[in-house]
């Protein structure tokens, strides 16, 4: 997974400027599945807004999640949306603070996520698809035990 986000990150910033339309900030909601490979029955909610500003064809972003469990992840980033016709492929990178509630551990504050998103782009701009992504602490921890997340989205254009 990190891999193919990656391809595709630095695949963006060599495509024409086409791919890459101007569209206004989005407030994105989204329900998911926390930790979906290992683990079921954990949920989570999460809001992210992006900047319509981009720096080297990427968009900074700011967000946050939490978990049915009470662990939080509050992250600011990096995304590249590369539009295909009426769809938006966007990967992206956000490194965050990572607090455990009573859930996972994850073993350091300072986590990583790599993630790739797919949305159908609506007539007023706004976005409807879903992302999935892993959060790692690249082994700065005691244990990097990681996690994956399955979240629904829909994004607001604002």
């Amino acid at each position: 997974m990190k891999r193919i986000a990656m391809a595709a990150a630095l695949a963006g910033l060599f495509l024409p400027n086409q791919a890459f339309a101007h569209h206004p900030p989005l407030l994105t909601m989204g329900l998911g599945f926390f930790n979906i490979v290992r683990q079921q029955d954990v949920y989570q909610f999460s809001v992210e807004y992006k900047f319509a500003q981009q720096f080297l064809k990427a968009r900074p972003f700011l967000g946050g999640m939490v978990t049915t469990q009470g662990g939080s992840f509050l992250y600011a980033g990096i995304g590249w949306d590369i539009y295909l016709g009426k769809a938006v492929l966007t990967p992206s990178f956000a490194p965050g603070w990572w607090q455990s509630g009573t859930g996972k551990n994850l073993h350091f504050p300072l986590e990583f996520r790599s993630s790739l998103e797919l949305a159908y782009l609506l007539p007023d701009q706004s976005r409807i698809g879903a992302q999935f992504y892993h959060i790692s602490n690249a082994s700065l921890g005691t244990k990097n035990p990681g996690e994956e997340s399955l979240v629904f989205f829909y994004g607001l254009s604002l």
